[in-house]
C-alpha cells in the first residue's frame, strides 16, 4: 500500500472512531484530493469501499499499526493534522474520537501537548471557514 493510501484509509478509520462516518466526515475527506495528488473523487471512494472489506475484522488499533508502517515518520505530523481536520468536521469530538486520536498519536510518539494543539489549531481553521461562508 502506497502512504497517500495509508494516510486516507487512517482518515476513514478517524472518520469511524465514534461508530459511524457521517457526510461531513466523508465530504472533509473526499475534498482533500488536492493533497492527495492522483486521486479524484471516484477513487477516494472506491479506496474507501475497498478499506471497509479489508478492515471489517480489524480492530482500530490494528488499523492503525498496519496504516502507520507506511507512512514515512517525517509524515507523522501532517497525517496527525489531517486526522484532526476530520475530527474536528462536525465540531465535535466525542470520547472516542479523542481516545482514537491519542491511540494514534501515542503509536507515533506525539506528545498530548501537540495533539491538543493540533486539534485546537483543526477546529479553529474550521470555525474560520465556517464564518467566512456565513458571510
Amino acid at each position: 500500500m502506497y502512504y497517500k493510501e495509508a494516510v486516507l484509509c487512517l482518515m476513514f478509520a478517524m472518520a469511524e472512531a465514534d461508530g459511524e462516518v457521517d457526510n461531513n466526515e466523508l465530504i472533509t475527506i473526499i475534498t482533500m484530493k488536492n493533497i492527495f495528488t492522483n486521486y479524484d473523487e471516484v477513487s477516494i471512494i472506491a479506496l474507501y469501499k475497498s478499506y471497509q472489506v479489508k478492515f471489517a475484522e480489524s480492530s482500530f488499533v490494528e488499523i492503525v499499526g498496519a496504516m502507520l508502517k507506511q507512512i514515512p515518520a517525517e509524515l507523522h505530523m501532517g497525517t496527525l493534522s489531517l486526522l484532526a481536520d476530520v475530527a474536528v468536521s462536525d465540531f465535535d469530538v466525542d470520547g472516542q474520537e479523542s481516545a482514537s486520536f491519542s491511540i494514534i498519536a501515542n503509536a507515533m510518539n506525539v506528545s498530548d501537548t501537540a495533539l491538543k494543539t493540533i486539534l485546537l489549531t483543526s477546529l479553529s481553521k474550521k470555525l474560520l471557514i465556517d464564518i467566512g461562508k456565513k458571510q
